[in-house]
Parts: C-alpha cells; structure tokens; sequence
C-alpha cells in the first residue's frame, strides 16, 4: 500500500488520521461484522433485522472512502469531495461498530425466540418437549388415569369403592358419598332425589356413544440407515437438535464429516399460512458438509414423510405416522 499524499488527505486532521489507518479498521469491522452476524443469526435462527440494515449500509457506505485511499488517479480527481468521504467513512465505520456491539447485547431483537403458543397434536409434549404434571403422559400417583386422585377408580368419587350403589352405598356399581335420604325416591322407585311423583321409575341411561374426536395423533422418527447406529430410531421432540457433539445434541450421529451442531428439526406453524397440521421443518446450522435432503442441499426445509437425509456420509430417513384418536 502506498504512503498517503497528505497533499491530497491532509487538508482536515481527522480525515487525515481516518485515511491513514481508521478506512481499514472500520472496512475490517463492516465486513467482518456482516458475515459474523449473518451467520450467528442464521445458527441461532434468530432475526436480528435493526443491526443486518444497519452494517449492511454501514459497509456500503465505506466502499467511497476506501476506494479513495487505494486509488490517488481517483483521488486526485474527487479532491473536492475527499474531506466529505472522509466524514461520511468514519460515521459508516462507528455505525457497523455500533451494529456488532448491538447484536452482541442482544438489543432490539429476541435472541431467544420462545416456541409457538399452538397445541401439537398426539406429542403430549409443552414448549420444552417434557411432559408436565397434571397432562397427558404424566404418571400419577398410584398408577391412576391423569387427573384422579390417588387410589381411585377414574371417573368415581374420591374415596368410593369400585361398584357402589347410589341408593345404599353397598358394593355393586359406582360411587360413594351421596346423602341417602336425598335418594328415597330414587331407591322406591320415584323419580330421584325425591324430587317427582311417587311410583315414577327412573329413566334408564342413555347408551354411551363412541364419537370421534378428529384429534390426529402425529408421530415423527428419524432413522438411521447407515454406520455404527444403522436401524437405530429416535423420536422427535418439539425441537431436536443432531451433530456430533453429545452434549449439545439430542440426536448424536458419530460420523467425522458430521459438525458438532450440524442441523435441528422444529415443529413449527406457517408464519403466513394457518395450516391444520404443523410441520416437522429442518434447519441446516451453518455446517461444514451442508445438509442434504433427497440429494439437494437445504438451508431449511420442510419434512414430508420418507424424505432421505444426508449429514455427512451419514443417511437418516424422516418417518411421520399419523392415526385418529
């Protein structure tokens, strides 16, 4: 690089000083600064929209001045203007420093996107993938259906013998604890509670129906085709993270061609499409092998059932089952 002329720099000791040395820095952040946040976004799936505008016109807002010092044909021919690039550089330069220091304090924008507020049906499962007391899947004292008390037979009264009769609480049908006098009626054959003519019987109870409920239960797997874990299956939780690295990842698949945090798939809704069913989508996290998808590399994709995944040397298949409950 050439000494600079201070007979075309010179005239302005700050744009001097920037010219000299401050254009490369502030090019070495930008561009610097760009890369890094795009790529830290894109493996964090973060959307950080405030600092990408903002490095991204800071970096553009460099290329005059740096353009400037590395040509003096051009300077020279630009003399009027060298003193106002100059300001106009050094303001890109503390903008793209703003933007990374920005992004570093996580400002403006949520470095941790919670999960979807939706249901997912037949998983069971909340936002963090673990069953919670008091749901579905939730073992309950004593082995009962969820949402009994201990101990009892579900859909009796706490504390009732299985088969208890409503009139004389003696053992041969349903549950305990109704005041018998409030059930003359019932036990002489009127209507009951005592609340109806005498001699009325009792109307016998309707047939339980069988309904549908339309609710799908959605189970997805990936399956290992190929290497030491060949036929190995793993269920998928809300957000299940693979690579190489068994701490960080919920899926290890040992291949060496495989990053640590290679790719995680997320159940998630269309953010512009009210869909019925939510989506098993598949997220390359910026690996070194990419990540491929029926033999084309994805950075996101959406998993439809027997798609072939390929991380590394390593081929796993998306297995979705679904069935009415």
């Amino acid at each position: 690089m050439p000494e600079i002329n201070p007979a075309i720099y010179g005239a302005d000791e700050y744009v001097f000083n920037f010219y000299t040395w401050g254009v490369f820095l502030g090019l070495l952040v930008a561009v610097g600064g760009l890369f890094w946040i795009f790529y830290d976004s894109k493996r964090n799936q973060t959307d950080p929209q405030i600092w990408k505008g903002l490095i991204i016109l800071a970096t553009i807002a460099l290329i005059p001045s740096v353009l400037l010092r590395v040509n003096d044909g051009l300077a020279q021919s630009w003399l009027p203007y060298i003193t106002n690039a100059g300001y106009v550089g050094i303001a890109a330069s503390i903008a793209a420093l703003i933007a990374v220091l920005g992004y570093i304090a996580k400002i403006g924008y949520d470095a941790n996107p919670p999960q979807p507020g939706f249901s997912y049906p037949g998983l069971g499962y909340p936002p963090d993938g673990y069953p919670q007391p008091g749901t579905m899947g939730y073992p309950q004292p004593g082995g009962t259906m969820p949402g009994t008390m201990p101990g009892t037979m579900p859909g009796t009264m706490p504390g009732a013998m299985p088969g208890t009769d409503w009139a004389t609480q003696q053992p041969g049908s349903g549950t305990a604890g109704i005041n018998p006098q409030a059930t003359q009626g019932w036990a002489g054959g009127g209507v009951p509670f005592g609340g109806g003519q005498s001699g009325m019987a009792a109307p016998p109870p309707a047939k339980t129906e069988i309904i549908n409920t339309g609710q799908v239960e959605r189970m997805a797997y990936l399956v290992i085709r190929d290497g030491v874990h060949a036929g190995k299956n793993y269920r998928l939780n809300v957000v299940t993270t693979l690579g190489r690295n068994a701490q960080q990842c919920d899926i290890v698949v040992d291949d060496t061609a495989v990053s640590n945090e290679h790719a995680r798939v997320k159940l998630e809704q269309d953010k512009f499409v009210k869909l019925e069913q939510d989506k098993f989508v598949l997220y390359d996290l910026a690996s070194r092998n990419g990540t491929f998808v029926n033999g084309t590399q994805i950075d996101r994709h959406v998993l439809t059932n027997g798609d072939q995944l390929k991380l590394g040397q390593t081929t796993l298949t998306f297995m979705l089952v679904e069935a009415m409950r």
